[in-house]
């Protein structure tokens, strides 16, 4: 629960209307004298996105001037106050299915995955997030999802869906609210980085499989820009041959998964607007959610591909290929899809 109050108190820290003096405006945010009309740029810090304003830079007679700052404070802003909403509503929703969470882990007199399903519905309600399914999501158990990665929201995306566990990078662990679910939720989270820990870490992911665990992996092992599928990293794929070893199955359904962001406010996402869209690197949590509702609805396509067989003597490293082809094929199939 600090988590959560540390990410309110993380956005009212961040929200910030006022436009910065002339010597930090960017270059492009500012007006040359030129007698001729000119496009400018005013660079919006809080939700990090450029709007465009037509001045006629002749008619000022100005070489460099300042961009006015708005007259209302931020907290009376539609963006800001919408931001602000949606976060004191999730706060509100989030507490009693923490405990509701709790309860069902120690007591078992109810699924552990029903409460977590049901938050991430609400939360994608909330942010404006719609979900479109295509393909068949196959029951039979262990099964092993193999999907790309392009945002913080495919958790909340996949785990709309179905009861499902994640494989989870360890960072993830500390982040405010995701991670308290993501802990509930019963993830595995492992480190990437660390290749001494990769049999420990393919061991316990072995172990949930045998149990019965629908495992989400997002093979890449990193976010992409969501116009492609990066190389799928074939270390975690060993999980699915261990959990062989239990004599609880003959065989891992692996199944990959693409997930394809395809529209915003009912347009069609081009290469540029939907890298801005992706979150990619060491992007704050903050500043991307406010980017998220700035966008919003966002339409979203996850698309269930054939399944894949793996079995004892299976080569993880082909497994991985051929769930990578998959994923590759269906991404390209749905943006191209999206643009009817």
């Amino acid at each position: 629960m600090t988590g959560l109050f540390g990410l309110v108190a993380g956005a009212l820290r961040g929200v910030s209307y006022g436009i910065e003096p002339v010597s930090a405006v960017p270059e492009q945010c500012r007006v040359q004298s030129q007698p001729k009309e000119r496009t400018v740029q005013r660079w919006d810090a809080s939700f990090r996105q450029a709007v465009s304003c037509r001045e006629d830079a002749a008619e000022t007679g100005q070489t460099e001037r300042e961009i006015p700052e708005f007259e209302r404070p931020w907290w009376l802003m539609p963006g800001s106050l919408r931001f602000l909403i949606t976060i004191l509503v999730v706060a509100l929703y989030t507490l009693p299915l923490l405990v509701a969470q709790e309860f069902a882990l120690r007591t078992k007199l109810m699924s552990d995955r029903r409460i977590p399903r049901l938050w991430h519905r609400m939360t994608l309600k909330m942010l404006g997030v719609r979900v479109e399914v295509e393909g068949e999501r196959v029951a039979r158990r262990p099964l092993l999802i193999a999907a790309n990665h392009v945002s913080w929201l495919d958790i909340l995306i996949l785990g709309s869906l179905d009861g499902v566990h994640f494989i989870a990078k360890a960072e993830m662990r500390h982040w405010p609210v995701l991670g308290t679910f993501a802990r509930q939720q019963r993830s595995v989270f492992v480190e990437r980085d660390r290749r001494r820990a990769s049999p420990e870490q393919a061991r316990e992911i072995a172990e949930r499989l045998a149990d019965g665990d629908p495992m989400v992996l997002f093979a890449e092992g990193t976010t992409g820009d969501g116009n492609g599928v990066l190389p799928f990293k074939s270390t975690l794929f060993s999980a699915a041959q261990l959990a062989l070893a239990t004599d609880k199955a003959d065989e891992v359904v692996v199944q990959p998964v693409a997930i394809a962001y395809t529209r915003t406010g009912g347009l069609h996402l081009d290469r540029r607007e939907r890298a801005e869209l992706a979150w990619i690197g060491d992007t704050d949590l903050v500043p991307h959610l406010k980017t998220v509702l700035a966008a919003r609805p966002i339409d979203v396509k996850v698309c269930f591909g054939k399944t894949i067989p793996f079995r004892a003597q299976g080569d993880r490293k082909a497994v991985a290929r051929a769930a990578e082809t998959e994923v590759r094929r269906m991404l390209v199939e749905a943006l191209r899809g999206g643009k009817s």
